[in-house]
């Protein structure tokens, strides 16, 4: 299934540092994690890839950095590590998995 991302993933990849929500509860084994959302009783699973951007979603990591990361870590081009990047941070934002602000208005309603 493509998933196509909110507009300000791309445009903002350097301006606007994705922060993960500090009361989400995170489970790891193996290099891949379960996250649990206090909220809503919802829980997600992260495979190596994902749990590795979700860990440097720590709001200062632009998007650019850890697309970098994910570069180094899994041996892919940083085209791909972008697309897997926005597309996960996309799909954490819908989710309510990350803190967001005036500048994530497509998640805020």
């Amino acid at each position: 299934m493509q998933f196509e991302c909110p507009h300000w993933t791309s445009r903002d990849s350097d301006f606007i540092p994705p922060r993960r929500r500090r009361d989400i509860i995170e489970n790891e084994l193996d290099g891949e994690a379960t996250l649990f959302d206090p909220h809503n009783g919802n829980t997600y699973q992260l495979n190596q890839t994902s749990y590795v951007i979700w860990r440097q979603c720590d709001g200062r990591t632009t998007m650019r950095e850890i697309a970098k990361c994910v570069t180094a870590s899994f041996k892919v081009d940083v085209d791909t590590a972008s697309d897997h990047v926005e597309q996960l941070v996309a799909r954490l934002a819908e989710s309510r998995l990350l803190e967001l602000s005036e500048y994530y208005p497509l998640v805020h309603s």
